[in-house]
């Protein structure tokens, strides 16, 4: 009987289940996706099967390494990724509580804690604090479609898994690739694409590639080693009900990338031509037949007697022809006489320029990423920024559900981690994880002022909540916000009543008061406006004193 133990899986004598080792056959299979297949096959991600047919070996190989390939070498690819991933996680993602429950073990015990810890949550350092974690993590899902949270034993750094890492046979058989999904290793289990489930579709544990070294994929054993789900969890956005991974974001478009890295290429080659010095000599004759110099070089290559024949000392006769010279910035044609002539090239043409931007709407919004924010920003103009913005906020909201879930996860499982090392002082009744939350960066808007009145309008009018305003504008829920400026009203009178004790301590006498403390602090903290200019007042202009100020 199998069984998980120690989140590892170890059948009934202790030894850890491992899948027979087979070689590797990359070298057997060529991309569908390269020359001279461009545009001609699409990407097989979904076939008509029950039960967790997830994608073969070949099939998620080939995903990963072109989305990752076409993200790499297209700029503008890469910034919508990287755009969606700053406005989803950016400085101002952070755990909150969202409870008066235990607000006070929160602030006290839990926050300062956790400030040590969001440092160095990452068994990989320093360098991946919280948020470089969760702003990497939705750009790997994004490109590669999922990624892996592994929760440690030992303490409570997490160390993630990427994509490449996660499949079901030893080495990622592709030879397996018309088998991708086998028999599990625990009794009424199913193993597809590296997740392991029970007959009703939950995943149930994972196998990891290597995992005793995830530094190369080399070195070290070739074995895999089994996860349980309740220490694993795997993270993507999910398409499809029946499948238990995720796929790249890029998949869609990655073929039609393709395709304009080979149009923008020739376009490229063709400014480059015209670009170089170039010129053509013709001559009255034309090109000719052979000359005499190429005649002569013919001869004496076929038979060194001829030099001989010819008569030592003979010189090159004079060639009449036309002969190309070529170098590393120029290339012409020399000969006797003629016209001189530049090359020009023809430029692109507003068909070509239609074709190419209809695909990068096509690959972006694929994503939700809309063209004019990443490419055409200068065609965003009135109304129409309202509806360019939603379709982008949508996009970030659903990255940052995604996002929160693990996050979560990762605070509740550090909370306990504490609370069992002596950290923080035990509170097992209290319910961790249904209330954390997470503060979000500001959404996209292009007409902050409007935004602004139209959100006052709605609320005036009972038809929007404080919560809807205040987590469009900052991120923060209403009951966090309004928090905040109650301490910050504390605060205040905190400062005034010790700064009148002060003052009053230092006199001999109360001379000031609490109130008239605050007082003055409110009143500097007012902006400063202009008096208005009464045009009544405004003297007579005077014809003489103007003309001596001139």
């Amino acid at each position: 009987m199998h069984k998980f133990q120690k989140s590892i899986l170890y059948d009934n004598i202790g030894n850890v289940v491992n899948a027979p080792s087979k070689p590797k056959a990359f070298a057997q299979y060529g991309s569908i996706y390269e020359y001279p297949n461009y545009g001609h096959n699409t990407i097989q991600t979904y076939v008509n099967q029950d039960t967790e047919l997830g994608a073969s070996a070949l099939t998620r190989d080939l995903l990963m390494r072109w989305a990752r390939t076409t993200t790499s070498q297209v700029p503008w690819l890469y910034s919508g990724i990287n755009t969606l991933a700053m406005f989803a996680v950016g400085s101002e993602y952070k755990p909150i509580w969202n409870s008066d429950l235990e607000r006070f073990w929160w602030d006290n015990e839990v926050v300062p804690y956790l400030k040590q810890y969001l440092q160095n949550c990452c068994v990989r350092g320093q360098t991946f604090d919280f948020n470089t974690v969760m702003y990497v993590m939705l750009k790997r899902i994004k490109i590669d479609g999922d990624v892996g949270v592994l929760f440690g034993k030992e303490n409570a750094k997490i160390q993630l898994i990427p994509a490449h890492r996660i499949g079901s046979e030893t080495n990622f058989q592709i030879s397996r690739n018309e088998s991708p999904t086998v028999k599990g290793p625990m009794p009424e289990t199913i193993e597809s694409d590296g997740v392991i489930f029970n007959k009703d579709g939950l995943p149930v544990g994972y196998s990891v590639i290597n995992s005793n070294n995830m530094v190369n994929s080399i070195l070290a054993n070739q074995q895999r080693q089994l996860f349980s789900a309740n220490q694993m969890k795997l993270v993507f956005d999910p398409d499809y009900f029946d499948r238990g991974r995720g796929f790249s974001a890029t998949a869609p478009g990655i073929i039609q990338t393709l395709s304009l890295q080979e149009i923008e290429r020739y376009i490229f080659e063709g400014i480059k031509v015209q670009q170089m010095n170039t010129v053509i000599e013709h001559t009255p004759s034309g090109e000719g037949p052979e000359d005499e110099a190429q005649l002569f070089a013919d001869i004496r290559n076929f038979d060194n007697t001829a030099v001989g024949i010819l008569g030592a000392g003979v010189g090159e006769p004079q060639s009449s022809g036309i002969k190309i010279v070529d170098g590393p910035t120029h290339k012409y044609c020399l000969s006797n006489g003629g016209d001189v002539k530049n090359l020009a090239t023809d430029a692109m043409t507003t068909a070509t320029q239609d074709i190419i931007t209809k695909k990068e709407k096509d690959i972006l919004q694929a994503m939700g990423i809309p063209h004019e924010i990443i490419l055409s920003p200068s065609k965003i103009s009135g109304r129409m920024s309202d509806g360019i913005c939603k379709v982008f906020n949508s996009t970030v909201a659903q990255s940052q559900k995604i996002l929160d879930k693990i996050g979560k996860l990762i605070i509740t499982q550090a909370i306990v981690k504490g609370m069992k090392d002596g950290d923080i002082s035990p509170n097992w009744e209290v319910d961790i994880y249904n209330n954390i939350e997470f503060s979000h960066p500001k959404i996209l808007t292009l007409n902050d002022s409007y935004d602004r009145q139209d959100d006052l309008d709605y609320y005036n009018a009972g038809l929007r909540s404080m919560n809807d305003i205040t987590m469009k504008s900052s991120g923060k829920t209403a009951e966090h916000t309004m928090r905040e400026i109650a301490n910050e009203v504390k605060m205040k009178y905190l400062i005034a009543d010790n700064t009148a004790k002060e003052i009053n301590e230092a006199v001999g006498e109360d001379i000031v008061t609490t109130e008239s403390i605050k007082e003055q602090m409110e009143e500097s903290e007012k902006p400063t406006v202009p008096a208005p200019v009464n045009e009544e007042s405004k003297p007579e202009p005077n014809e003489e004193t103007d003309n001596e100020s001139k």
